[in-house]
């Protein structure tokens, strides 16, 4: 692996390591505004008690 790569591969672990990081804040602080920051616009969330997009998921409401 070049220098390059694996520069790449560190920059990539980070920005992947902020994002957790920030939803993880997101929850704890209930900032639901950094909580979506984190999902794609069209994103949908897949988990036991919720199966739709992420914006349902921070409002409590259900999926249509």
């Amino acid at each position: 692996m070049s220098d390059t790569e694996r520069l790449a591969r560190l920059e990539d672990e980070a920005a992947i390591r902020f994002v957790l990081n920030r939803y993880a804040h997101g929850i704890d602080a209930r900032d639901w505004e950094a909580v979506l920051a984190c999902y794609h616009e069209d994103a949908l969330d897949h988990r036991s008690r919720h199966d739709g997009t992420p914006a349902e998921f921070v409002s409590g409401e259900p999926p249509p």
